[in-house]
């Protein structure tokens, strides 16, 4: 039996979509769908692979796939909401919970390393910090946990995790070096206003 999804498109119009996987080869994929208050009209597509980005998006309320990601080897990090799961009072429990962070581009070879030590003072990681760091392919290595509710009473909605310090390595086509940059985070505001990030980094070594 075929497995049917029902997808929440948290919109006002046309909220929920049916779709099922048809097939997939080595070069595409192809899925039928139906809007769930007209499960009648089935439209089928196939979404051929591309080498040039990361994802390839697809408007359901369209009919066609959209221009959203610059090409993967255009960008390092991204700043987003994204979905991720969170420990419940009961241990081993995980409920799906929505955070606002900084996932890497993995897919094009960005890799993170953290240093969270409290002892470490952001100015003085340098290159020799390279050699023995300990450098991760995972999406979220830099989420956002660096940082952390403000004080009761306070205006910062957010304070910086001063303790949250990262290496980060990627893979540089032009020079066809990598390079290795040191990033932090030193604020939450813009002009008194919060969800505006901003971040300090610094280019440390190439290979």
């Amino acid at each position: 039996m075929t497995t049917v999804y029902v997808i929440n498109r948290a919109s006002t119009e046309n909220k929920y979509y049916l779709i099922q996987f048809v097939s997939k080869t080595e070069e595409s994929y192809t899925f039928k769908y139906a809007k769930a208050t007209d499960n009648q009209t089935i439209k089928t597509q196939t979404i051929t692979r591309s080498t040039g980005i990361n994802f390839i998006h697809f408007s359901l309320e369209q009919n066609k796939t959209v221009e959203v990601e610059p090409l993967s080897n255009q960008w390092d990090i991204m700043f987003t909401p994204y979905l991720g799961w969170w420990e419940t009072n009961t241990p081993g429990i995980y409920s799906p919970y929505n955070f606002s962070g900084v996932l890497i581009n993995n897919e094009a070879g960005v890799r993170v390393a953290q240093i969270f030590d409290e002892n470490i003072d952001f100015q003085s990681i340098d290159q020799t910090f390279i050699a023995s760091a300990n450098f991760t392919d995972w999406k979220g290595a830099i989420g956002s946990n660096w940082k952390r509710l403000g004080p009761t009473g306070s205006a910062d909605l957010y304070i910086m995790d001063t303790n949250k310090k990262y290496l980060l390595k990627k893979y540089d086509v032009q020079s066809a070096k990598y390079k290795y940059f040191k990033l932090r985070f030193v604020s939450y505001k813009l002009n008194g206003l919060d969800h505006y990030p901003t971040i300090e980094f610094k280019f440390l070594a190439d290979e």
